[in-house]
């Protein structure tokens, strides 16, 4: 057996056995061929939370991925990228370095009893107990939506909250998941979602149908008057010609790429979730999602907002990163 340890900048091979051996390298990039070189078709290289460096390479023309690709020519070695929305928008440029090599995996949400068993099995492995179990398993499904990363991420903070505890806790509470939640950065991303983002189409189509599949509020119709005939039109599951159409009515315009794009923001988002194989037909995720959007946009507050998303998507600035990535 063969492992790979990282050790401070440094890189250490160690291979079991009868005749142990190790290695040690002080340059990354050189080490990482190595590697491959001698454990050709043996290695999976996982690279996790690339959105950001996703973003730097587009800026430098791809320089380090381009190695990356080289390094893993030929079948020598198998890579993972693992990221949300600025990977998801360069896998589809032909600037890309790994455009068309490979599959592109999107994660769907958890049904409730997989997220139940997500978060208790690993629980009980551990002699962990939640105190007010069905309370608990309903705000983390509330809070997640289902969305594997995210359960996964509470879980790990419930359990330091256990193992770093003098004595070590063997019972979580309510207030326990409350810290885990609140300490949670994945968590935090996912609830601004679309909104407060960087694409205001994206973040119109969001408030649009939040609306129409959620209902206005107690004052938010005679504002709106043309989301109030659409929620009487559309029901629980909206069509991309009606988004087409909502927008047409507000007045927003936007080319057909934006759209698409947008609606890729809108889906890894896990905002919206297509019902069919053609992605013609959309349904939101969860009704807490939906009713968070409503509140934040209801009333008076929501034609100011239609206004500012116009604005924000005629000025363009948020154009410049997907030019980058290859998609504008």
């Amino acid at each position: 057996m063969r492992s790979v340890i990282k050790y401070g900048r440094k890189l250490i091979l160690t291979s079991e056995g009868n005749n142990k051996k190790s290695y040690t390298f002080g340059g990354d990039a050189r080490a990482l061929d190595w590697i491959i070189s001698h454990f050709r078709g043996e290695l999976t290289i996982i690279l996790d939370e690339v959105d950001g460096w996703i973003q730097q390479e587009a800026l430098t023309g791809w320089r380090m991925l381009d190695q990356l690709r080289a390094l893993t020519d030929d079948n020598r070695a198998r890579v993972v990228l693992v990221g949300y929305e600025s990977l998801m928008a360069a896998i589809d440029s032909v600037r890309f370095p790994f455009y068309l090599r490979g599959e592109t995996n999107l994660l769907d949400p958890l049904d409730r009893d997989a997220m139940d068993e997500l978060v208790r099995l690993p629980m009980s492995e551990l002699n962990i107990r939640l105190e007010g179990e069905t309370e608990m398993l309903e705000t983390i499904w509330r809070e997640t939506s289902g969305v594997p990363h995210l359960v996964q991420d509470i879980c790990k903070h419930l359990m330091s909250l256990c193992l770093t505890g003098k004595p070590r806790k063997t019972v979580l509470t309510n207030a326990d998941l409350s810290t885990a939640i609140l300490n949670s950065q994945s968590h935090n991303t996912f609830r601004r979602g679309v909104f407060n983002g960087d694409f205001p189409l994206a973040e119109f189509i969001a408030g649009i149908t939040s609306f129409v599949l959620c209902g206005q509020g107690d004052d938010g119709a005679e504002h709106v008057p043309y989301l109030e005939r659409s929620t009487r039109l559309y029901g629980d599951i909206i069509t991309t010609g009606g988004i087409r159409d909502l927008l047409a009515e507000a007045e927003f315009e936007c080319d057909h790429k934006e759209f698409e794009l947008a609606l890729s923001n809108l889906k890894l988002n896990l905002i919206l979730t297509p019902t069919d194989r053609d992605e013609t037909r959309w349904r939101w995720v969860s009704q807490a999602r939906r009713q968070s959007m409503v509140n934040s946009i209801s009333g008076l507050s929501y034609k100011h907002w239609e206004v500012d998303k116009k604005v924000d998507h005629a000025k363009g600035t948020w154009r410049d990163l997907y030019k980058v990535l290859g998609r504008l």
